[in-house]
């Protein structure tokens, strides 16, 4: 299973064109869109992609960017998943009709310009996101891959960018390694 994550930026509509060209020449069986937006670009994006018999699910716009993903396998949108996770319009889950099940967690998280307003966005999305994740039962965390534009990075990136990420940005990113989501072995 190939998962791949993009950032398409909220793409207009030539950009999203040439996005479509892209995904076609691809082999990926799932891709997480990220920064989708509500205007034409990503509309057609979307269309375009259902049309040629990708499974899609994105998160409702309510005037923030969002996320999206599609698969070349059928899958059924897991509300259930992104219960409680604010706001919920940056995140998108799916489970893919494959064996094992697999079910996928698309966020697309804030940026932070270090404003006391952005980091507190941030931060409460992390968190939401932890909270939905953790109440799920055992079984279907570790059958949840969790993919996105997380817009951190690891404690030991290099170069490091002191003062730039938090200890909250950093401990999003333990506790997914500690979970060891995405974990799916075939019997």
């Amino acid at each position: 299973m190939q998962i791949t994550t993009l950032n398409i930026q909220a793409a207009g509509l030539a950009r999203a064109q040439q996005l479509l060209g892209w995904l076609d020449q691809r082999d990926d069986d799932v891709v997480i869109l990220t920064e989708t937006s509500h205007g034409p670009g990503t509309a057609h994006l979307l269309t375009q992609c259902r049309a040629a018999g990708w499974s899609v699910v994105a998160s409702p716009h309510a005037g923030d960017r969002g996320c999206a993903i599609v698969s070349r396998h059928p899958l059924v949108p897991a509300e259930d998943i992104t219960t409680g996770i604010s706001p919920r319009c940056r995140a998108a889950a799916c489970r893919l009709d494959t064996e094992p099940a697999i079910a996928v967690l698309g966020v697309y998280v804030p940026s932070n310009d270090r404003s006391p307003a952005k980091a507190e966005k941030k931060r409460s999305f992390l968190d939401s996101v932890l909270r939905a994740v953790y109440r799920l039962p055992t079984t279907d965390r570790q059958a949840l891959i969790i993919g996105g534009d997380y817009n951190l990075i690891t404690r030991d990136h290099q170069p490091p960018y002191p003062g730039v990420f938090t200890n909250d940005d950093y401990a999003f990113l333990d506790a997914i390694a500690c979970q060891r989501f995405g974990k799916v072995e075939q019997s």
